[in-house]
């Protein structure tokens, strides 16, 4: 069954080789029971560790089953152990943050297709086999030592293995209990034909219950699997980690949920600016044409173009399917003894068209009304019930800067990131202040021209060939207008460059914001892993002694690190939500008059998608380095705790 050849293990320091084994040759037959003696320091252990392939020999060649595995790989020998091989431990080796029963199934775990109630069903009856039945709820420190001893030997034969390696089984026990474990190995070994290779120092106890027994001599001194039922069970042994480790979960959470809060306020924000949301539908072709610059020898003068300009130059243009113009201006109202300010927004009927607004009462002016100059208005959802309370609106008048205004249409508002948004919409023939503030160039009005493609280019390259044929300035060398949309205004705000937007320049700014956003929970999260790495030395030489290889235990280590972030991700975006609140409220005390609305940040599908992104990126990136780190410990090693040999 076990043919260990010439078998050598030397250590090397420096400056001290010392040697564990010399030349040693062994022969264990199946259903045999075997007992390894010795005095402390002789080997022993090393000796069981090299037969279960969880230590490697200096020298000579191992064969188990009529199986060669000195040279197999660590994949194949993980697998090996986990098909042939149980381990019984003198220091039990059990999981602490694992019940008594979730540690017995820790081989079935690293053994494809068993699923988990086929998995929880021999639990049990390997635990019925060395009477723990009634403890499978329990916690390892609940249980007594010599109970921890039979919970370590129902982990061990729950995979029917074909050798059962026990060493020192009975070292931590009581004379009455180590008689107990013992009379249980046996019964394994005579009745399941179980082959049993045990170290032990206690001679009186080889030769009473082993058939045949193999003294060591002390050495010298010399100066010199199925990835669904895998994926559920990394799943379910991370919420046990977690709730078995709350400080550790507590302190990772709070980095995690504090930096998903400003990351999903800050994509909020970019969101609502540059994004396609209702009523911006068209966003992406639809520029906004807001400033004009005067060109006369060296000097260059920039201004808002005015209504005249606008009409006379771009109303024409070939390229864009609509043209809106708009200005915005503010008015204070006086109602019931308090004092509100209130955006107001003079506009055209074509407004109505290039935007998507939910009305929620009425319809838009038309184009007769804004050719008479009607005095009608279009008002927000907030607007309606600042001034009308819960009472219907339609029809009703209000005061704008002491002109009656009647209300013709009830909208849900736009993001008060955009340039469309207003408290109030009325025609923008109704504006009495255009032959004060309006001039033959310079004004202060805007324009929103939809494309009729996603060419932009094309519709700026019109702008400039109308422009150079009208003689518009006395004096001037040229004219140019600046038509962009608002992503590309948001990209050229990295920019000097009045030109085409540069958006590498932009994406590369927004990136390291981000990506320093990212670094410091990263960085802790990191710390924090490698950490627990010496904490959990232990669990990883027992996952590995039971079939485990690296390859899985990155994957389940991994995985527990991004189940982690993604609920503080979870977290995080809850926060957020209440975060932008606090956010606006602390904006509106510098402005009390023109306040924003507490739900100006919105949280849509596209930053709920990037926060969960994130999420798993700085889960993957902060677990595959320390993940990586634990699963290339060595067995014996780990199973030590992570001390020195």
């Amino acid at each position: 069954m076990i043919q260990l050849s010439n078998i050598e293990k030397v250590y090397r320091t420096k400056t001290i080789e010392t040697t564990a084994l010399n030349h040693i040759n062994l022969n264990i037959n199946k259903g045999e029971f075997v007992a390894i003696m010795g005095p402390s320091g002789c080997g022993k252990s090393t000796l069981l560790n090299i037969m279960g392939l969880l230590d490697t020999p200096t020298a000579g060649s191992i064969a188990i089953a009529n199986q060669p595995v000195t040279s197999l790989s660590r994949k194949r020998l993980a697998t090996f152990r986990n098909l042939k091989l149980g381990f019984i431990f003198q220091s039990y080796h059990l999981i602490n943050d694992l019940s008594v029963i979730d540690n017995v199934e820790l081989p079935l775990l690293y053994r494809k297709g068993i699923s988990g109630t086929e998995r929880r069903k021999r639990a049990l009856v390997a635990l019925e086999k060395v009477g723990l039945s009634a403890r499978t709820k329990h916690y390892p420190n609940q249980l007594s030592g010599g109970q921890r001893q039979r919970v370590a030997i129902a982990r061990a034969i729950i995979g029917d293995p074909e050798i059962l390696l026990a060493d020192e089984p009975t070292g931590n026990l009581d004379s009455a209990m180590g008689e107990e474990v013992m009379n249980l190995m046996l019964h394994l070994n005579k009745i399941d034909g179980t082959t049993i290779v045990m170290v032990t120092h206690d001679e009186q106890m080889a030769k009473k219950h082993s058939g045949s027994f193999t003294f060591l001599t002390a050495s010298k001194s010399v100066n010199l699997y199925n990835l669904e039922i895998m994926l559920k069970n990394y799943i379910k042994l991370t919420f046990k980690v977690m709730l078995r480790k709350k400080y550790y979960t507590a302190l990772t959470l709070v980095g995690i949920s504090l930096t998903l809060m400003v990351i999903t306020v800050f994509a909020s924000f970019l969101d609502q600016i540059v994004s396609a949301n209702p009523p911006e539908i068209h966003r992406e072709r639809t520029l906004i044409l807001d400033k004009v610059s005067v060109y006369k020898g060296d000097k260059k003068t920039d201004a808002a173009p005015s209504i005249s300009f606008l009409q006379k130059n771009i109303r024409a243009l070939q390229s864009t399917e609509t043209i809106s113009y708009f200005t915005t201006r503010e008015f204070i109202s006086f109602l019931n003894g308090k004092t509100a300010g209130h955006i107001l927004k003079f506009t055209d009927e074509n407004f109505w068209k290039i935007t998507d607004f939910e009305f929620l009462e009425g319809k838009p002016f038309n184009i007769i009304e804004v050719r008479k100059g009607a005095r009608v208005a279009v008002i927000s959802e907030k607007t309606k019930a600042y001034f009308f309370k819960d009472g219907a609106a339609l029809g009703k008048t209000f005061p704008i800067q002491g002109i009656a205004y009647q209300v013709i249409g009830v909208v849900k508002p736009a993001t008060p990131f955009s340039r469309i948004y207003s408290d109030v919409y009325v025609p923008y023939t109704t504006d009495v202040n255009t032959q004060r503030t309006e001039k033959a160039l310079e004004g202060t009005y805007n324009a929103l021209l939809l494309a009729k493609t996603n060419d932009l280019k094309k519709v700026r390259a019109e702008l400039r060939g109308i422009l150079k044929k009208a003689n518009l300035v006395s004096g001037a060398d040229s004219v140019k207008v600046h038509a962009f949309t608002a992503l590309e205004q948001f990209a050229k705000s990295s920019s000097f460059n009045d030109d085409e937007p540069e958006y590498g320049k932009t994406a590369i700014v927004i990136s390291i914001v981000l990506i320093l956003f990212m670094l410091i929970p990263a960085i802790s999260l990191v710390n924090i892993n490698v950490t627990r790495i010496g904490e959990r030395a232990e669990e990883i030489g027992i996952r590995k002694s039971f079939g485990a290889t690296s390859g899985t235990l990155v994957g389940q280590l991994v995985t527990e690190n991004i189940i982690i972030t993604l609920i503080g991700g979870l977290i995080g975006l809850g926060l957020s939500i209440y975060a932008s609140q606090l956010l606006v409220q602390f904006i509106n005390t510098f402005d009390p008059l023109f306040k924003m609305p507490t739900d100006s940040f919105i949280i849509s599908w596209r930053v709920f998608g990037f926060c969960l992104f994130s999420c798993l990126l700085l889960g993957l990136v902060s677990g595959i380095y320390p993940a990586w780190k634990m699963s290339r410990m060595d067995v014996v090693y780990a199973l030590k705790g992570g001390n020195s040999l």
